[in-house]
């Protein structure tokens, strides 16, 4: 392990409250990351019920080619709100190899035992993908059947 300075002249103590402080940053990236991709979840799911909303009135009104117009939005909208969710998942776990990372060090340092954080993500990592992957596919489905639907009427 490479201290910031020589280790001469660095008392090992704050070697020690180096990785802290980088563990810290590391932490609140991570949190960060992980609070803007559920921002991101969120606003989506009320730019959708926003716009399933207007696609009922414009059908019940009769006003096929503005539903037809929102129900290319909601799938320009899902479109969008996929790639934006995945980019910041990968920041995310990104953030998260990094915590692990300088976790373990630290735990190291100071003669712990982790309380767990430090277990392989790999097996974790699949679940929310492919979770992820079957509601945006059951939401897209739904974005095309919509805007067949308003097309064909």
């Amino acid at each position: 392990m490479t201290a910031s300075t020589p280790a001469s002249r660095q008392p090992p103590e704050d070697d020690t409250a180096l990785l802290i402080a980088a563990l810290n940053q590391a932490w609140a990236f991570y949190d960060g990351e992980a609070n803007r991709t559920l921002q991101v979840v969120n606003y989506f799911l009320v730019a959708a019920a926003v716009l399933a909303t207007a696609y009922v009135g414009a059908l019940n009104g009769k006003h096929y080619a503005i539903a037809a117009v929102l129900a290319a939005i909601g799938l320009a909208l899902t479109l969008a709100t996929l790639i934006i969710g995945q980019w910041q998942r990968a920041a995310a776990n990104s953030a998260f190899l990094m915590v692990q990372e300088l976790y373990g060090r630290v735990s190291e340092r100071l003669k712990v035992q982790p309380l767990g954080a430090t277990r392989s993500r790999v097996e974790y990592r699949l679940r929310p993908a492919v979770v992820t992957a079957g509601l945006f596919s059951l939401i897209l489905a739904i974005d095309i059947g919509a805007l067949v639907y308003a097309l064909t009427r």
